[in-house]
């Protein structure tokens, strides 16, 4: 089988072309010599109305603001191949071209549709301009393969690097199984770990997310939310230790009126069992002559 079988039937798109040039020598323009079926469909153009025809006589399919013409003039005078990504004319597809010299003005071009690749890498940019989290990628071995951060990037010297090269023992092993998960599921694992960071007080909350074919940890700073949550946790347990100490009549309503909750001195002072008294509605315990009128005064409570 020759090479020129073998690129007919490839899945990479193919084309060879020779370059026009003008009678001071300048490239102005290359004809198709031959092209693949993996081309005709990336690019719509079918080989039996292109070939022996220059790109001004055919459509073209790149952008027109790439300087295609001085591409393929570089490729042929330097002697060496040479890529690019480039987006289509439509500017709905991307292209990696990958172009070689051949003999005298011809050349050999491949391409290879990315868009999916670039797509994925301009959300990620969004994704990353948006926010101040540390966002680490992975590689197929759980090798951090990037970082990406609008913090100091001095900061990271981690390319290259495993996670227990970097983090402790406890927070790497948790962080490489639930990598392994994410990349086999396909789903997302959560976690809120103290600051990975020797010597930092800071409170992290990590996240394994699947970002189409990459794996990706994302470490967000949630130190005051963690701290604000201590002290309502704090401030729930005090309460909770004077409602249930206090000697004086304490419940929490609902809005229909129902005791949802009430303390020991329901039982102590007025010889009810709680569980007797939860549940049930308040204005009961109240003077037949005195409901209606504390009903009223309750409904305008619920409406400040």
């Amino acid at each position: 089988m020759d090479y020129k079988t073998i690129l007919h039937h490839a899945p990479m798109a193919y084309a060879c072309c020779t370059l026009v040039r003008n009678d001071a020598g300048r490239t102005v323009d290359y004809r198709y010599d031959d092209v693949n079926g993996a081309f005709e469909f990336m690019t719509g153009l079918l080989g039996s109305e292109i070939i022996g025809k220059t790109t001004a006589e055919t459509r073209g399919f790149l952008d027109p603001d790439f300087d295609v013409f001085g591409f393929y003039h570089s490729v042929v005078a330097s002697g060496g191949y040479r890529r690019e990504v480039q987006r289509s004319r439509t500017g709905s597809s991307w292209y990696q071209i990958i172009a070689y010299p051949f003999q005298g003005d011809t050349f050999v071009t491949l391409f290879c549709d990315i868009t999916d690749e670039v797509m994925s890498q301009e959300k990620l940019v969004q994704l990353i301009s948006s926010t101040n989290d540390v966002i680490i990628e992975f590689d197929e071995e759980n090798r951090i393969r990037e970082v990406f951060t609008q913090l100091d990037p001095d900061a990271f010297d981690a390319v290259g690097k495993r996670m227990e090269e970097i983090f402790s023992p406890e927070f790497s092993d948790k962080i490489n199984t639930a990598v392994s998960r994410v990349r086999d599921f396909q789903n997302r694992e959560i976690m809120t770990f103290p600051s990975p960071f020797p010597g930092d007080q800071r409170v992290f909350r990590a996240e394994v997310r699947a970002w189409n074919s990459r794996v990706l940890l994302v470490l967000n700073d949630m130190t005051k939310e963690y701290l604000d949550q201590l002290k309502i946790n704090e401030l729930t347990e005090n309460l909770e230790e004077f409602f249930a100490r206090t000697r004086d009549l304490m419940c929490i309503i609902s809005k229909e009126g129902y005791l949802v909750k009430v303390n020991g001195a329901w039982e102590s002072l007025l010889g009810y069992e709680i569980d007797q008294v939860e549940g049930s509605d308040l204005f009961w315990y109240l003077h037949p002559e005195d409901r209606e009128q504390s009903k009223l005064d309750f409904q305008k409570v619920l409406q400040v």
